[in-house]
């Protein structure tokens, strides 16, 4: 599953944070160039966030893209 399909699951969510190695941001569906950025990559797993309704979408350790075949 890449990011920008896990974002289309979670449509509903208040909030979406990407986080990878340590680091966590809240992840802007609506801006183009982060979706650009982000959205191909491979999502090892999808937690639940501190907050009620938002949710954290881990990327792999190293970012790998999907692939085409």
């Amino acid at each position: 599953m890449t990011v920008r399909e896990a974002a289309d699951i979670l449509v509903g969510a208040k909030k979406l944070y990407l986080s990878w190695e340590g680091t966590v941001r809240e992840l802007d569906t609506e801006d183009a160039l982060m979706m650009d950025a982000f959205g191909m990559y491979q999502v090892s797993k999808i937690m639940n966030s501190c907050e009620p309704d938002c949710f954290e979408i881990h990327i792999a350790a190293k970012p790998i893209k999907e692939v085409s075949a």
